[in-house]
């Protein structure tokens, strides 16, 4: 069967898995002594760009060519796909530094790293549980994260609100932490920014029109 009749589900799941063994591939056989950041850096990017890739320009690329568009090379549609959707972009980038971070930590807390990143853990004992909970939980948080990106990307209602939630709460907590320290700390200014542009009334349109339409046509 061919990879471009599949459902989106399936052509996801067969591009990840792919993008996590050749991840995983690349890291253990590699001759150089990668530390666990840059391996968690290397392969999200890796898993960004098989996804845009496959899931985002070549189903483009097949339209072009089934309608005979003139011009219909790579570079061309990804430079119009960017262009057109470059505050979505933007957002979903602000989104996938999250998760980054978030997976990073969760990496170093399960190997017992978490004194640069978490104080009052570093005397734990190494057998502590408490490290595979903490680990478990940032894990799932940047999951959440990354679903709000994937709902950003797809157009989806449910991703805007959950960008908003997600970002409104980094925003409010930065906050917190502006008042408590007396001014020592700085709010956080991508998250800030991000929900500024989320809460546009172009792009609350963009998500909300879209699933009250769907809801009108469904009834």
């Amino acid at each position: 069967m061919n990879f471009d009749d599949w459902s989106l589900v399936k052509r996801a799941l067969l591009v990840n898995i792919l993008g996590v063994a050749g991840v995983w591939i690349g890291v253990a056989t590699t001759m150089v002594d990668v530390s666990n950041t840059y391996a968690v850096r290397i392969g999200l990017l890796a898993f960004v760009l098989l996804n845009f890739l496959f899931l985002a320009v070549r189903p483009r690329i097949m339209a072009a060519r089934r309608m005979g568009a003139a011009e219909s090379s790579t570079w061309h549609l990804i430079r119009n796909l960017l262009r057109e959707r470059w505050i979505i972009a933007a957002l979903i980038v602000n989104q996938l530094v999250v998760v980054s971070h978030l997976t990073e930590i969760a990496v170093l807390t399960s190997q017992r790293l978490v004194d640069k990143y978490i104080r009052g853990f570093y005397r734990a004992p190494s057998e502590d549980p408490r490290f595979l909970v903490i680990s478990a939980l940032l894990m799932l948080l940047a999951a959440i994260w990354l679903s709000s990106a994937v709902g950003l990307w797809r157009n989806r209602s449910w991703g805007w609100w959950l960008a908003v939630v997600l970002n409104g709460l980094v925003s409010a907590l930065s906050l917190v932490r502006l008042f408590l320290s007396g001014g020592a700390r700085l709010i956080d200014g991508p998250s800030t920014a991000a929900l500024i542009v989320l809460l546009l009334p172009t792009m609350r349109n963009r998500f909300l029109t879209r699933s009250t339409q769907k809801d009108t046509l469904s009834t």
